[in-house]
C-alpha cells in the first residue's frame, strides 16, 4: 500500500521538501508547422533550443509556482558531459531549482526534436543519459529522504524515457517510504508517463502500486489500466489512490478516496500557439496545490489553468507558470486543459 500514516491526500501542514526525478533533455523545437515534412522536402518553421524533458519542465514550473512560499525544488537526473548537459544545468539554476545532476560521460545528454503545429506534435528522441539512469544514480535523493526531518513529496516524471530505473523503481519507492515512515514523516509520491505506447508503460503497473497520485492523459491512463472509458479512473484509483486524467480540450477528471464517482473539470478554449509541455504545466500546478493540502477540485482547476496558459506560448516551458498568472487567469475565466 502507498498509505503513509493512514493519509493519501496531504492536509494543511509544514512545508514539504519537493523532489523531482526524471528526464533531462535538450529540446530542439520546430514550431508553427503547417504539416510534417515528407522525405526529401521541408516546411517552414521557427527553430530554437531549450532545456526540456517532462521532469525538467515540471521542476521549473514548480519552482516558480512555489516561489511566493519560499520553498525550494530539487531536481534529480542524469546528463552527459556535453553542451546539452550545460544547457540543462543552466536552465535549472536560473529557474531557482537545485540541480542534483549526475554526469554519465559515455552517454550524451538526452535530446528531443519536437515537430509542433497548432493542434498536435511529433518527436524524434534520444534518451541518452536519462535512459541509462539507475537507482545508483539517485543516491542524492535517497540521502535527502534519509536526512529529512519533515514531510517530503517525490515526483517521478517522464517515465516513458526510463531504462533500468523503470524496473528498479517499485523497490526504491518501498524503501524510501519505509525510511520516512520509520521516523514518523509524511511521505507522498506521484508519477507521470508522458507516453502510451507499450514500451512507454512497460513496468509502470508495478510502480503505480507505490503511488499516492497518478496523473496522465486519456491514452496513458487507458494503457496502464488496460480498459477504456469511464472504468479507467476507478481501475487506477483502487481503494485509496488519487487519479487525475486529462482529455485535451475536453478538460480533466479526477477520482480519489471517499469518492464514488469521478468529478469533471470542464475546459474552455484559449488561443493555442503550441501544445508542447502543457501536460507538464498542468501537473506542476496540480502538485503545487495538492501537496500543500488543497482540495482536489482546486488542485485540478489550477492544473487546467496552467495547462491552458502554457498553450499560449511556443515551447515546452519557455516561461515558467507563476501562481500570480494562474490566479489572474482563473479570475478572468477558466481555460482549456491539454494533455
Amino acid at each position: 500500500s502507498a498509505v503513509c500514516g493512514g493519509l493519501r491526500r496531504p492536509s494543511a501542514m509544514a512545508a514539504p521538501q519537493i523532489h523531482i526525478v526524471g528526464d533531462a533533455y535538450a529540446d530542439i523545437l520546430a514550431t508553427g508547422l503547417s504539416c510534417l515534412p515528407e522525405w526529401g522536402h521541408d516546411v517552414e518553421g521557427l527553430i530554437q533550443i531549450q532545456a526540456g524533458g517532462s521532469a525538467v519542465n515540471q521542476a521549473v514550473h514548480l519552482a516558480a509556482l512555489l516561489k511566493p512560499k519560499g520553498h525550494r525544488v530539487v531536481f534529480h537526473g542524469c546528463i552527459g558531459a556535453d553542451v546539452f548537459g550545460k544547457v540543462v544545468r543552466t536552465r535549472l539554476e536560473e529557474a531557482g531549482v537545485v540541480p542534483s545532476l549526475v554526469e554519465i560521460p559515455e552517454q550524451p545528454t538526452g535530446s528531443c526534436i519536437v515537430l509542433s503545429g497548432a493542434h498536435d506534435r511529433s518527436f524524434v528522441t534520444c534518451a541518452g543519459a536519462t535512459g541509462a539512469m539507475t537507482v545508483a544514480h539517485l543516491s542524492g535523493l535517497v540521502a535527502a529522504v534519509h536526512a529529512a526531518d519533515g514531510p517530503l513529496h517525490v515526483h517521478f516524471g517522464g517515465f516513458c524515457c526510463y531504462g533500468p530505473l523503470r524496473w528498479e523503481l517499485p523497490q526504491l519507492l518501498r524503501e524510501m517510504r519505509q525510511d520516512a515512515s520509520s521516523r514518523g514523516l509524511r511521505f507522498t509520491t506521484s508519477a507521470d508517463i508522458n507516453g502510451h505506447a507499450p514500451e512507454h508503460v512497460a513496468g509502470f503497473p508495478a510502480v503505480l502500486e507505490g503511488l499516492d497520485l497518478f496523473k496522465g492523459n486519456r491514452a496513458e491512463a487507458e494503457a496502464v489500466a488496460g480498459c477504456i472509458g469511464e472504468p479507467v479512473l476507478k481501475a487506477l484509483a483502487g481503494n485509496s489512490r488519487t487519479v487525475v486524467v486529462t482529455n485535451g480540450p475536453k478538460g480533466a477528471s479526477f477520482l480519489s478516496e471517499g469518492m464514488t464517482e469521478a468529478t469533471h473539470v470542464p475546459a474552455r478554449p484559449v488561443e493555442v500557439k503550441d501544445v508542447t509541455g502543457a501536460g507538464d504545466a498542468f501537473h506542476s500546478a496540480l502538485l503545487a496545490q495538492w501537496v500543500y493540502g488543497a482540495d482536489l477540485q482546486t488542485a485540478v482547476t489550477w492544473g487546467v489553468a496552467a495547462g491552458s496558459l502554457n498553450c499560449t506560448v511556443i515551447g515546452g516551458c519557455p516561461t515558467a507558470i507563476t501562481s500570480e498568472a494562474v490566479e489572474e487567469f482563473l479570475q478572468g475565466g477558466g481555460g482549456a486543459s491539454t494533455d
